[in-house]
């Protein structure tokens, strides 16, 4: 019952709230966090930002009592120290301080104006329906991965029809493959918040019953399967496994230990299952083949520098077998090496930019 009466009590605000303060920054927020991983949208980015902006700034004003708080003044110091140190950077460090310095107000001006949003949308719940707030987020969250989920796996199947094929490293609707890996791990951490919440506090986070959760995660696996990014597989696997676990762990918590014989087997199942279909995946999947070796080469960055050239060389070290090293990992993995010595090399930075790692190779091997 009160977890009917919560789904009511917030289904029923975002009804009356929609055409006015806070329901329409939910919304807009809603959408504002859809688009971020859509291709060719950034003028729609952009003016969903600003109008987030204009309506929550008078919630930013007000909210200047948040200051008092210990935790809001250590992130917000944090942030200034961090910007404070690019900037110096910029001046002080790089051989080119307005180019830095461009890129600097390009990359961070707009996580500032983001921060300053996020803030203002929060404020703004927050003093219309206090109660809710923890809800209303992560109803925002999991409603736009789903959303996500949805749309990917509809352009899923169009591919399928048109080509007559399952398509495999497959970006639908964004546009890169990775995003969405990001999009339903986001959604897996709402999630697994709202199972501790079931289990610790006796109430939900998200609104709608089990359904809607049960309905996400087959639509994400199944985006997972045709994006087939690496970093997927495991970020979605460890996650999974993590809710489970803490699941069982709460339960049994909240249960002085008497957690019921049903519930036990039924997250260890799913452990079991989640662990298993990663297994499939990784041992059907060519890229993981002589994966340790291909780390090895990878890490050997002295003896072996085709790294230098990224996947545009196409002589890449063979394994003791004959066969070429998995170009991805042992790129990523020899990248990974310089750059930690490239910071042992320049601790206080020497410029903000994209470009910084290729050119301080450039500069150290002497390539192009």
């Amino acid at each position: 019952m009160p977890e009917i009466a919560q789904s009511t009590g917030v289904v029923k605000w975002l009804r009356l709230e929609t055409l006015k303060l806070p329901g329409l920054v939910f919304w807009l927020a809603a959408a504002l966090l859809f688009v971020f991983s859509l291709p060719h949208v950034m003028a729609l980015r952009n003016m969903l930002l600003l109008a987030l902006l204009l309506l929550v700034s008078r919630q930013l004003w007000g909210g200047r009592s948040l200051l008092r708080q210990c935790n809001v003044r250590v992130a917000l110091l944090a942030l200034l120290m961090l910007m404070a140190w690019m900037l110096c950077v910029s001046v002080f460090f790089a051989s080119d301080p307005a180019d830095s310095l461009r890129s600097f107000l390009g990359e961070w001006g707009r996580a500032l104006l983001l921060f300053l949003v996020g803030a203002g949308v929060a404020i703004a719940v927050r003093e219309k329906r206090p109660d809710k707030l923890s809800t209303l987020v992560a109803t925002l969250i999991f409603a736009v991965g789903l959303l996500h989920m949805i749309s990917h796996d509809l352009a899923v199947l169009v591919s399928w029809v048109e080509n007559d094929r399952f398509p495999r490293r497959f970006p639908g609707i964004t546009d890169h493959r990775a995003n969405v890996t990001f999009v339903f791990a986001m959604m897996l951490s709402v999630i697994g918040a709202d199972i501790c919440s079931r289990h610790a506090f006796g109430r939900p986070l998200l609104p709608g019953g089990r359904f809607w959760m049960a309905l996400a995660v087959p639509l994400g696996l199944v985006a997972l399967i045709t994006s087939s990014t690496t970093n997927g597989w495991i970020v979605s696997i460890f996650l999974a496994l993590l809710i489970v676990f803490a699941a069982v762990f709460i339960g049994a918590q909240a249960n002085h230990g008497r957690s019921s014989r049903t519930r036990s087997v039924a997250l260890v199942a799913s452990a079991v299952a989640f662990l298993v279909l990663g297994a499939l995946v990784v041992g059907n999947d060519p890229r993981y083949e002589g994966f340790e070796e291909s780390v090895a080469i990878g890490w050997d960055t002295e003896d072996h520098r085709n790294w230098l050239h990224g996947f545009q060389m196409q002589d890449w070290p063979l394994r003791a077998n004959g066969e070429t090293v998995d170009p991805s990992t042992y790129s990523r993995v020899a990248w990974a090496k310089e750059g930690v010595k490239l910071l042992v090399d320049h601790p206080w930075g020497t410029e903000i930019s994209k470009y910084t790692f290729s050119r301080l190779i450039s500069e150290k091997y002497g390539v192009d």
